[in-house]
């Protein structure tokens, strides 16, 4: 993959990534994966208002369901959940991802939730590009995020098409 700049305006001007944040959480749950056949059991607490809702509390659903959920879907309660199953608060998640961002040199990259609805997570162009660019190299990100259609099941039997 090549590094080479065609075009770029404005490329080093910090501004809200919404959504984006959930690339920069697939990365640090990687690094904290309970494994992907764990099961998690959605909580009212899960709950996050933006975007269509695929789980409901109570739910059984495997982490790796979370996790597809979360990257094809950009569904707030998975990604909330996927945080939740590595046995960390939000905050604590929130920590280690701050953590990484400095690790890969962010100066200008910060989070403030998991999931991209606090407008106080932060990023440039020029860093989006560059932890987007580690994200993906990772095969669990890039299959993730290439697949268009996923299906499975709650653990009550529910079928889910994201």
């Amino acid at each position: 993959v090549s590094s080479k700049i065609f075009f770029e305006k404005n490329a080093g001007e910090p501004r809200s990534i919404a959504s984006i944040t959930k690339l920069m959480t697939a990365l640090v749950f990687l690094e904290h994966n309970p494994g992907w056949e764990s099961v998690y059991k959605i909580k009212a607490e899960d709950k996050r208002e933006g975007g269509k809702i695929y789980l409901f509390t109570g739910e059984s659903v495997k982490v790796k369901d979370l996790f597809y959920s979360s990257l094809i879907a950009s569904d707030n309660v998975a990604t909330i959940a996927l945080v939740k199953s590595t046995g960390m608060s939000e905050e604590e998640f929130v920590k280690i991802m701050n953590k990484k961002a400095v690790e890969l040199s962010l100066k200008n990259t910060s989070f403030s939730d998991p999931i991209g609805l606090s407008n106080a997570n932060i990023s440039t162009p020029r860093e989006i590009a560059e932890f987007a660019k580690v994200a993906l190299a990772d095969k669990n990100i890039s299959e993730a995020t290439l697949t268009k259609k996923y299906e499975f099941s709650a653990g009550e039997g529910r079928k889910k098409i994201v």
